[in-house]
């Protein structure tokens, strides 16, 4: 037995009967994932080697105990990348989450993730630092620029008078704010950056890549100063304790305070004599809402953060950092973390605004967030609203209900078999017409949220049991096994009665569709006609964009020729 897995069996044992919560690891999709992630967490390693697959991350599926520890990883990559793998274990099992959460109990998880193979790193050139004295004036300044999509712009700046923060776009505070210091901290920092060769670094590292962020971080020792930027600089042999002194300037200034809206705002924003009563405040608690701090949270409403929606101010155009949700609902913007949306229901936070809660009701169906639509639920949402009278009050940005008409094809597009049967006992849905009416396996195979895939099989068990039609088709004739997505869902269909010949407009059927061999395998062993021709000529052998070589055997298997 592997190490890794020798530790997994050994934690599982260790759980024992003691575990309260299911000991079966908990799938977690990837929006929790990178919020759960304890920084510094270096998400790359260094190899020696200049092939062309290793700019591709290692993908990596991990187990993660309820601790947050990583207990167990499987790599998945080519031969040249899985060359890194024994040097990336080390860093893998180095990473640590907080707890992932059902039901307020910590689980066992199963996450998906994945790990950089970059050059090794180039020391620093041995070069003279400047001396640090107990009376040296430091300042140490890092500057994040935007990238393309949602990176925050701020500078931060850390001195012997203390921290200024300056906030950009995407922050969720802007302009200049102060803060105390602890002077010892600073110098600490400081000099772990000349013990490394700070002065000795190159002036730039610069990846091959467009559309990132750059860091730029300096220090300045009595007048003497260096200046380096980072660039995707990781992938240019930048030495790793640059960035772990981004890391540390971050930590050390408390930036998440202003671009999180992190726990602490409340308290130096009051010190600054700033008005909680404004929509600007508002947008602070939405930050801190959709970033998951509930501490925040309970600090801002307590500050005094209005409870009901304000009016967005004529004159503002739209702000940076705005809520994900196309309108500017309080509760909405909570839905992805039940704890907040509880501390927010629990102080009343919109109580008799029923759109508000009725729209957040949806974005938390949409989001696969069962939890929260209970909570909803609970606090007065109506499970029967008209989606048409929902989005006269939102915008094209608000995906989660534009790209549905009704609320069981946002629970299925969520791909959360939880969600799916929640909808499924409200009164709207108990009618088997209406769902057999709709064309629900059609959108779970076609749109489902790809971080559930794995959940397809038992979302459409719920559908079919409900009296969704199997056979159901799209505009362009294709069913939803023409879009099946993992062998365990298309067994589903296909013992549900799903016609393995189906052909759309063009003549198709699932086994000329399909990329997935063990989807091929299913269809053909449950009677597929691999002869079928589409209105092209060519049979289910004869699809040209899949690889020759990794589906001949295939063919083989069932002694039919691709011609």
């Amino acid at each position: 037995m592997r190490p890794a897995a020798l530790t997994v069996f050994l934690w599982l044992v260790a759980l024992g009967t003691a575990q309260s919560q299911s000991s079966s690891p908990v799938i977690i999709p990837g929006s929790e994932v990178r919020d759960h992630a304890i920084q510094p967490q270096h998400t790359w390693v260094h190899f020696p080697t200049s092939g062309r697959w290793m700019a591709i991350p290692l993908r990596l599926t991990l187990t993660v105990s309820p601790q947050g520890t990583v207990i167990g990883a499987e790599p998945h990559g080519n031969p040249e990348q899985m060359q890194a793998w024994p040097a990336a274990q080390a860093v893998v099992y180095g990473w640590t989450y907080r707890p992932f959460l059902r039901s307020g109990e910590p689980v066992i998880a199963l996450i998906q993730s994945s790990i950089s193979i970059v050059p090794p790193e180039v020391p620093p050139s041995a070069v003279p630092e400047p001396g640090l004295k107990p009376d040296s004036q430091i300042i140490l300044s890092l500057q994040r620029t935007v990238c393309y999509g949602s990176c925050p712009e701020y500078t931060v700046i850390l001195s012997n008078t203390g921290v200024t923060f300056e906030g950009g776009r995407w922050s969720a505070e802007d302009g200049t704010h102060h803060a105390p210091l602890e002077q010892d901290a600073l110098r600490a920092v400081a000099k772990h950056m000349l013990d490394a060769g700070w002065f000795g670094l190159k002036d730039s590292y610069h990846g091959n890549w467009t559309d990132n962020p750059a860091q730029t971080i300096t220090l300045s020792i009595d007048g003497k100063t260096k200046k380096v930027v980072d660039y995707v600089g990781t992938d240019a042999g930048m030495p790793d304790f640059v960035r772990d002194a981004e890391f540390e300037v971050d930590h050390l200034a408390g930036s998440d305070r202003w671009v999180k809206a992190a726990s602490g705002l409340a308290m130096l924003l009051q010190a600054e004599g700033y008005d909680f009563k404004t929509y600007a405040a508002q947008s602070l608690l939405r930050s801190a809402a959709s970033n998951g701090d509930a501490s925040s949270v309970r600090e801002l409403l307590a500050a005094g953060v209005a409870r009901d929606t304000l009016a967005k101010p004529l004159q503002q155009i739209q702000t940076w950092g705005e809520s994900w949700s196309g309108y500017d609902g309080l509760l909405t913007t909570a839905v992805r973390h039940p704890d907040v949306l509880k501390v927010m229901i629990a102080s009343r936070v919109s109580s008799q605004n029923e759109l508000e809660k009725n729209l957040a009701f949806v974005a938390s169906v949409r989001a696969g967030q069962a939890e929260s639509a209970r909570l909803l639920l609970a606090y007065g949402a109506d499970p029967t609203v008209s989606f048409g009278e929902l989005k006269r009050h939102t915008d094209a940005s608000a995906y989660w209900i534009n790209d549905s008409t009704d609320l069981l094809t946002s629970a299925v597009k969520s791909a959360n078999p939880e969600v799916v049967q929640l909808v499924l006992v409200t009164k709207e849905w108990k009618d088997p017409l209406r769902v057999r009416r709709g064309k629900f396996l059609v959108d779970l195979a076609y749109s489902a949220n790809p971080e559930n895939l794995n959940n397809l099989a038992e979302c459409a068990h719920l559908l079919l049991q409900a009296g969704a039609d199997v056979g159901a088709t799209d505009d362009r004739g294709r069913t939803a096994l023409h879009f099946a997505r993992g062998a365990s869902f298309a067994k589903e269909l296909v013992e549900a009665g799903a016609n393995v010949d189906a052909q759309d407009v063009d003549g198709n059927t699932p086994t000329f569709s399909t990329y997935d061999p063990d989807i091929f395998r299913i269809l053909v062993r449950h009677g597929a006609n691999l002869q079928i021709r589409n209105r092209a000529g060519q049979n289910a052998m004869q699809n040209p964009h899949r690889s020759a070589q990794e589906w001949a055997p295939i063919y083989a298997e069932f002694q039919a020729k691709p011609s």
